[in-house]
C-alpha cells in the first residue's frame, strides 16, 4: 500500500458519465499518484487505451514490474503493427514476411528508421553511412 490513485482529484470509479468521456477521448486525463511513504507526487497523463507511460514514474523513484506481461498494454505505433493471436507482424505496413523474402536487414532498418524503404541509391549510401560508423 505505497501509492494513492486519484482521477483529477476524485477517487478512481467516477461516474459512469466521466467513464463514457475517457472512453471517447473527450477530455484530458491524468492520475495524481502519492507515494504514502515518502509524500512525493506524481501527476501522469492517461493516454488513449487507458495506458500511461511507466517512466512517467520515475518522479517517484519507483519502476513498474509486470511478471508475465499480464498488465501492458500494445498501443498505437506508426512503426510497427502486431497481433499474435492472428500471426500478424508489419513494419510500416509491410507484412514481415514480405520484408524477409526481398528486403536486406539494412533496408529494413532503413524502413523502420525513415518510413520507407530505399531506392537503390539510398540503400547503397544507407551501407555506407552505418559502415562508416560501426
Amino acid at each position: 500500500m505505497g501509492a494513492e490513485f486519484v482521477d483529477e482529484g476524485k477517487p478512481v470509479g467516477v461516474s459512469m458519465k466521466a467513464a463514457a468521456s475517457r472512453r471517447a477521448g473527450a477530455i484530458a486525463r491524468h492520475l495524481v499518484i502519492k507515494d504514502e511513504g515518502t509524500g512525493k507526487v506524481a501527476r501522469v497523463q492517461v493516454s488513449e487505451g487507458n495506458t500511461f507511460k511507466a517512466s512517467d514514474l520515475k518522479a517517484l523513484g519507483v519502476r513498474t514490474y509486470d511478471p508475465g506481461y499480464t498488465n501492458t498494454a500494445a498501443v498505437k505505433s506508426k512503426i510497427s503493427y502486431i497481433d499474435g493471436g492472428k500471426g500478424i507482424l508489419r513494419y510500416r505496413g509491410y507484412p514481415i514476411e514480405e520484408l524477409a523474402e526481398s528486403a536486406s536487414f539494412l533496408d529494413t532498418a532503413h524502413l523502420v528508421l525513415y518510413g520507407e524503404l530505399p531506392n537503390a541509391k539510398q540503400s547503397q549510401e544507407w551501407a555506407d553511412t552505418v559502415a562508416l560508423n560501426a
